[in-house]
């Protein structure tokens, strides 16, 4: 709204009033036009112009002008008044986030939505949001352009992160930058973290004791897993390396097991088929490596690779057998009988 006051000491006719389209104001002055047939002096007029403001300009006071035609004396005259108008409206920005379902160490591609909150009284074209990578996550993304956060309003991104392996159950304040009209804006954002599991499984039965000895073929025994991460398992696998002398069914130095979907908390029994050729008894630790396919993030398979052991005692089996060197025996006399016990086993 301009206040316009005549001040001259004649009358003026024929007025006719436009505002003139200069920046920052964009008006359209061939359809917000006032006419008055006589303006007496002295007279005051309340004038409504409705327009835009040129975005991403600095806060301050601007000149909007109006070019006034009217007839004096029978003399067409023109006047540009000048109207000073401030443009002071402020910005404010706070931060909030959403994310779905559990959130646990080494989780990778985790989707989180961003929303910034304008509450300010001015939009805020061309926002710059910085997204700092803190403790304990990792944002894919460092910069993301916003187009407008209107006053009173908010915008929402959708972003990927890696939340790191030493995460802890706990809410932290992750810090973010955001530039707006060419000044820094800090915000804090809340994102919590509400498990401390990771893909893992674990060996039930790491000590598996066997009865078997040497030269024994086709010995079969389970090994017991169970799966405690936090999230489905699309898939894995088992890889065992056996030790020398110590082969599977077919000659070779490993054993594969491939299984399909696990739930947490799951259990899984893996048969074992070995031929156990020449070794010695005792002790054997055999290296175990796990894959896991999980189902991570926006969906996507994730494949962590886990090792372990487990050891396997080989025992072997007792045979014994008592042979008498000398079977003749005299009657009535103390015989002296040499036995000989061996052990085939």
């Amino acid at each position: 709204q301009v206040t316009l006051v005549y001040h001259g000491y004649t009358n003026i006719t024929n007025v006719q009033i436009y505002p003139v389209e200069s920046s920052p104001f964009i008006v359209t002055s061939n359809t917000q036009t006032y006419s008055f047939p006589i303006i007496i002096p002295g007279q005051e007029y309340t004038l409504t112009f409705i327009g835009n403001i040129t975005p991403n300009i600095p806060l301050g006071v601007y000149d909007f002008y109006i070019q006034v035609y009217y007839t004096i004396n029978g003399i067409e005259q023109v006047q540009d008044v000048t109207v000073q108008i401030p443009i002071m409206g402020y910005l404010q920005f706070y931060a909030q986030s959403s994310i779905s379902g559990i959130v646990f160490p080494g989780e990778h591609d985790l989707p989180v939505i961003l929303t910034i909150f304008n509450t300010g009284n001015t939009n805020a074209y061309n926002v710059t949001l910085f997204t700092n990578s803190t403790y304990p996550i990792d944002f894919m993304a460092k910069v993301t352009h916003i187009p407008i956060i209107q006053a009173g309003s908010s915008y929402s991104v959708q972003l990927t992160a890696n939340i790191y392996n030493n995460a802890s159950i706990g809410t932290y304040q992750i810090p973010l930058t955001i530039l707006a009209y060419g000044k820094y804006y800090s915000l804090n954002l809340s994102i919590s973290i509400n498990s401390n599991q990771s893909i893992e499984g674990e060996i039930l039965n790491p000590n598996i004791i066997l009865s078997e000895g040497p030269n024994s073929k086709g010995v079969t025994f389970q090994l017991s897993l169970i799966y405690t991460g936090p999230v489905n398992i699309e898939s894995y696998s088992v890889e065992l390396l056996l030790p020398k002398g110590i082969t599977n069914v077919t000659g070779g130095s490993a054993i594969y097991f491939f299984g399909g979907l696990l739930q947490p908390e799951s259990e899984v029994s893996i048969p074992i088929n070995i031929n156990i050729n020449n070794v010695s008894l005792g002790s054997y630790s055999i290296p175990v490596k796990i894959v896991w396919n999980a189902i991570e993030g926006e969906g996507s398979v994730v494949s962590i690779t886990q090792y372990s052991s487990f050891s396997l005692t080989l025992l072997g089996t007792s045979n014994i057998q008592v042979v008498p060197s000398s079977s003749l025996l005299y009657a009535g006399t103390v015989n002296n009988i040499t036995l000989n016990i061996r052990n085939t086993g």
